[in-house]
């Protein structure tokens, strides 16, 4: 073969090895350019979103189980978010405990105060109301009944009805050096008559709480004294004192 045969073969396939080169390379430039337009029409947060999974899920053995890694953070991230939403909700249980023992604290403090002024006075139960009635009479036909002298006018500071529930009958109110009434009042229970101390609503209150907690335990004296409440299980035990609902729990043994 002579050289200028030789020269157009090599020619020939030059230009068809730069042909196909440039076939490939067309071919990769249009790749590219069709999963650029691709990832452009997703939206970018899901475009990272499949990225980070895509990394995640080609870890290779070697490399430490990011997904592991990743569980871990969260667990941990919960724990300490409940830690923090639990410390929160025992500090607000502490508040509103120490807010309900100070409200408990000025609650008997006003009943203290409005007791005080009481301390003079004695409610008697059982006598019904009549048309222009003499009260300061209806006294003195007590005090005869009780063994005692009659009070003299001037020994009154008030007598008079007060407001009753419904359809009982009004108690009278009476302020007057009160003890020896108090002492001798057994001697009305057959009329039906009671002579009590006047007591604050609250007080009261507490005092029928008392009363029926006592007779559920098998408590025999449940008594008011200067407006104070105590009760004793049997002759010759020391009295309890009762000064709020709580102290209800000194019976023990039924729920209200």
């Amino acid at each position: 073969m002579d050289v200028s045969r030789l020269v157009a073969v090599a020619a020939s396939k030059h230009s068809h090895g730069i042909a196909k080169s440039s076939a490939r390379v067309h071919h990769a430039i249009w790749a590219d350019a069709n999963r650029m337009s691709a990832s452009q029409r997703k939206p970018p947060a899901i475009s990272r979103l499949k990225n980070r999974r895509r990394l995640i899920g080609n870890c290779s053995p070697a490399e430490p189980d990011n997904r592991a890694k990743l569980r871990f953070l969260y667990r941990l991230g919960q724990k300490a978010e409940i830690k923090d939403i639990t410390k929160k909700t025992h500090d607000f249980g502490t508040k509103v405990a120490d807010q309900s023992a100070r409200i408990s604290f000025i609650e008997n403090e006003v009943d203290r105060l409005e007791q005080y002024p009481r301390k003079y006075n004695v409610e008697i139960h059982g006598i019904k109301e009549t048309d222009d009635e003499d009260l300061r009479g209806v006294l003195g036909s007590l005090a005869n009944k009780l063994k005692l002298m009659v009070p003299r006018p001037e020994e009154f500071e008030a007598v008079h009805r007060v407001k009753a529930r419904s359809n009982a009958v009004a108690p009278i109110l009476v302020r007057f050096t009160r003890d020896k009434w108090l002492e001798q009042r057994t001697f009305l229970r057959n009329e039906k008559i009671f002579v009590n101390e006047n007591l604050t609503a609250c007080t009261k209150h507490l005092y029928w709480l008392t009363k029926n907690r006592a007779a559920a335990n098998q408590y025999r004296f449940v008594c008011v004294r200067n407006g104070k409440i105590y009760a004793k299980k049997e002759e010759g035990m020391s009295l309890i004192r009762f000064k709020c609902e709580a102290d209800l729990s000194k019976i023990g043994g039924i729920d209200d």
